[in-house]
């Protein structure tokens, strides 16, 4: 939570600047006091990011020349990193935009975007800067929810392909539609587009065409064997009749069985990704195929009957304590509660918002885990004790986890599984 979060990360950075020292220098005394209050044995201590721990660990808390500089660059981190964006506005040359929710589910009309679908402004900044003035691709869980294709993807497929509609500008705003931040984007900056799409989406504009048979894939991070098989398509926009030819590759999950899932690219001068990496560059962004769709679908109808129900992480500063040791204690309890309620709203079921720190660390954190090594990513796998009552929970959690870019410092993905 902490890595989308990005506090520890802002704490580092401002700290860094007031003590003018380098991050890397400050980043385990920072960690190990933001997380101070975390039991000792408790294994989420154990998956400390940073392992240079001091020689003696508790020694510095007394150095009260120490904390007492840095309380304000702490407490201005974490106040400015409370921010939720709540989508992003893509601007093309030609005038034309495009948005999509800043969890990058699909392109939506702005008053549509759901706030179930936010992160916080550190987590969509850093997002965006990979996708846009990076190497990493923009994919999206689908083009649009509804059967009918978007005029959004149309505009985007039409900007990547013609130079004088590039993207000029990537605007992250707010809850209320306030702009977060402004990055204009090089010109000549290539992009790629991947979205998925069910059969059930397949209408009068899109002609596809299979290519020779199905043959195994297996997706190594949630050890899941599938089938899949290269396609081509023919997309048309309906009001200009501007064609786009589409290479992406069809999913199954049984030999015999029906297609689950369609993944397409944009067209790119440098040639389109083989149809493995492909498939696996969607599945790593968006792994779990149906209850994927339910749990999208359940969001929506939600937001559509009830409303919108914005997400608020305002900072306040726990009150002074009489002495050092219980501030930086009562400091790092209230940045675990502040994370606990983003867990809370973008992770667990919906009835999980009331309930508090004491009954989610009790139900979740405190369960037992072991780090181990996949392909590109690292895993941790939670062993799940006899007769635990909460597994359809966790099993919810760890899927909505998955679906995240939870990147560790040493670049590799954190994926979360279950054992008995």
């Amino acid at each position: 939570a902490d890595i989308l979060f990005g506090g520890i990360d802002q704490i580092n950075s401002r700290v860094a600047k007031k003590l003018n020292c380098s991050p890397a220098q400050i980043a385990s005394k920072i960690e190990h006091s933001m997380f101070t209050s975390l039991q000792a044995g408790d294994w989420l201590d154990s998956l400390s990011f940073h392992k240079n721990k001091p020689d003696s660990s508790m020694s510095y808390l007394n150095d009260n020349n120490w904390f007492t500089s840095i309380k304000e660059e702490i407490h201005l981190a974490l106040s400015s990193n409370c921010k939720i964006a709540k989508g992003i506005k893509i601007a093309f040359l030609d005038g034309r935009s495009a948005q999509i929710d800043s969890q990058s589910h699909c392109f939506w009309q702005v008053q549509n975007i759901p706030s179930d679908f936010s992160v916080t402004s550190s987590n969509a900044i850093s997002y965006v800067k990979e996708a846009f003035l990076g190497d990493a691709h923009l994919v999206l869980q689908f083009a649009q929810e509804s059967n009918d294709l978007p005029f959004d993807l149309f505009v985007f497929l039409s900007a990547l392909q013609h130079q004088d509609r590039h993207i000029a500008e990537v605007t992250i705003f707010g809850v209320n539609l306030e702009d977060i931040e402004r990055i204009r984007i090089p010109a000549g900056k290539t992009h790629r587009l991947i979205w998925g799409m069910f059969p059930q989406q397949l209408g009068n504009y899109i002609r596809m065409n299979m290519i020779g048979d199905f043959r195994q894939f297996f997706f190594a991070p949630l050890k899941q064997g599938y089938f899949i098989a290269d396609v081509d398509f023919l997309l048309t926009q309906p009001y200009t009749n501007e064609q786009f030819t589409i290479k992406g590759s069809a999913l199954k999950i049984a030999e015999n069985g029906q297609i689950q899932l369609f993944i397409l690219q944009s067209p790119v001068a440098g040639g389109e990704l083989a149809t493995e990496q492909l498939t696996e560059t969607y599945l790593n962004h968006w792994p779990n195929l149906g209850e994927g769709i339910t749990d999208l679908r359940r969001k929506l109808e939600l937001f559509t009957y009830t409303g919108d129900n914005p997400f608020s992480l305002a900072f306040l500063a726990p009150p002074p304590q009489r002495d050092l040791t219980s501030e930086i204690s009562a400091l790092s309890s209230h940045y675990l509660s502040l994370l606990d309620a983003f867990v809370r709203r973008f992770f667990l079921p919906s009835e999980y918002e009331q309930v508090d720190f004491s009954t989610t660390k009790e139900r979740f954190y405190g369960l037992n885990g072991k780090a181990g090594q996949c392909k590109d990513g690292r895993c941790i796998t939670l062993h799940i004790p006899a007769e635990y009552p909460f597994l359809k929970h966790l099993d919810y959690a760890c899927r909505r986890v998955n679906e995240k870019q939870v990147i560790l410092p040493d670049g590799k993905k954190l994926w979360l599984t279950m054992e008995s």
